[in-house]
C-alpha cells in the first residue's frame, strides 16, 4: 500500500517541505496578523502623535520650532532681512527591546480540546499596545511638568483638584468643568493648533456621561450642543477637546524605572495636542515563532524596538489629585 500524497497546508510554495520551519511557513503569518491586528485595535495613542522610523541608530531628532516674532511695519527704502525664529530639538532615543512570550507544549497543545493559539495572540497585541500606549501617556505628562523646549514657546500644565475623584457629584462636576475649559483657555493662549484630546480614567469618563446638573445640563445634551451618545455611551468634545475614556491611562508610581520615569498615582486626566510627543521605531511591531524539538514545544515572540519622548511641553497638560 502507498503512502497518501499529504497536502501541506502550512507550505509556501513547496510540495515536499524538509522541516518544521517549511511546514509552517504560512501559519506564523497567520500569527502574526493576528498579533498586528490586536495591536492597532487596542491602542489608544498610535494615531495621535508623531510617529518615525529609522532603519538604524540609537536615537532620532526632532525639530522644535518656536513662534514667529511679531510683525513689523516697514520703513520706505529699509533694507527687509527677514526675522529670527528660535528653533530647538529634542533627541528621542530607542528604549531596550520590549517582548512578550508565550511557549506551547506541543503534547499539551495536542490534548486541549480548543484553540488557545488565537487567544494568545490576541494577549500579545493587546499586552504590547498597553505598554505602547502607557509609554506614550508618561512621556505627555512629563512633558506637561516640562518647562519650554525653546524660549519663544512655553511649558506645560499641571491643575490640581481634590474634587477630581472625591466630594459631591456637583463638586466633582465643577472641578472636571473648570479644569478641561481652563486646559482649553491654556492651549488657546500657547497657540496650540492641533487636534486635542483628554484621556480619562473610564471613572471619571462615565461620571461625566452620567452627570445632569440641577439646571438640566449635561455634557452630550444636544440642547446646549452637546456631543455624543448615551446610548453608546460616549461623549465627544468638551471645550474642542475630544474625551477618551480608558483604563490604560497610568496610575502607578514609575519613578524608579529606566524609561519615562514618572510617578502618576495621583494623575486623572491627561490633555494634548498631537504634535505633543514622539515615538521612534528601529524595530517595529514584530512576530517569531519556532517549533523547539529539545522542548517538544512552540515559543513565540512578539516585539518591538521604540522610544518616545515628548516634544512640545506647551500641548501637554495634566490633571492631578492632591491627595
Amino acid at each position: 500500500m502507498s503512502n497518501a500524497n499529504n497536502t501541506w497546508l502550512g507550505s509556501n510554495n513547496d510540495s515536499t517541505p524538509t522541516g518544521m520551519a517549511e511546514e509552517r511557513a504560512l501559519q506564523l503569518k497567520v500569527y502574526a496578523g493576528e498579533v498586528v491586528t490586536a495591536f492597532e485595535k487596542h491602542t489608544v495613542m498610535l494615531d495621535k502623535h508623531n510617529v518615525r522610523t529609522i532603519k538604524s541608530g540609537k536615537s532620532a531628532q526632532f525639530p522644535v520650532i518656536g513662534r514667529m516674532p511679531d510683525a513689523e511695519y516697514h520703513t520706505p527704502g529699509e533694507e527687509i532681512l527677514g526675522q529670527d525664529i528660535l528653533h530647538g530639538e529634542r533627541v528621542i532615543s530607542i528604549d531596550r527591546l520590549l517582548i512578550s512570550h508565550i511557549f506551547i507544549d506541543n503534547l499539551d497543545e495536542v490534548l486541549t480540546h480548543f484553540d488557545v493559539r488565537s487567544q494568545y495572540t490576541d494577549m500579545q497585541g493587546r499586552k504590547l499596545a498597553e505598554t505602547f500606549d502607557n509609554h506614550v501617556m508618561r512621556e505627555a505628562m512629563l512633558g506637561a511638568a516640562a518647562s519650554a523646549t525653546v524660549s519663544t514657546l512655553d511649558g506645560g500644565l499641571v491643575t490640581t483638584d481634590a474634587n477630581f475623584d472625591h466630594g459631591t457629584a456637583a463638586t466633582k462636576w465643577t472641578a472636571w468643568e473648570d479644569a478641561i475649559f481652563e486646559t482649553a483657555e491654556n492651549f488657546d493662549n500657547k497657540f496650540v493648533p492641533a487636534e486635542r484630546f483628554l484621556v480619562l480614567k473610564p471613572a471619571n469618563y462615565n461620571f461625566l456621561l452620567r452627570h445632569v446638573q440641577s439646571n438640566g445640563f449635561s455634557a452630550i445634551n444636544r440642547d446646549y450642543n452637546g456631543q455624543g451618545s448615551y446610548a453608546d455611551g460616549k461623549i465627544i468634545r468638551i471645550g474642542g477637546i475630544d474625551l477618551i475614556g480608558t483604563p490604560m491611562l497610568p496610575q502607578a508610581d514609575y519613578s524608579g524605572e529606566d524609561f519615562h520615569a514618572i510617578n502618576t498615582l495621583l494623575t486623572d486626566g491627561l490633555a494634548f495636542s498631537t504634535d505633543a510627543v514622539a515615538t521612534v521605531k528601529l524595530l517595529d511591531l514584530a512576530i517569531e515563532s519556532e517549533y523547539d524539538i529539545r522542548r517538544q514545544g512552540t515559543l513565540m515572540v512578539a516585539k518591538y524596538a521604540m522610544g518616545h519622548g515628548y516634544l512640545r511641553p506647551e500641548s501637554c497638560a495634566t490633571m492631578k489629585d492632591t491627595a
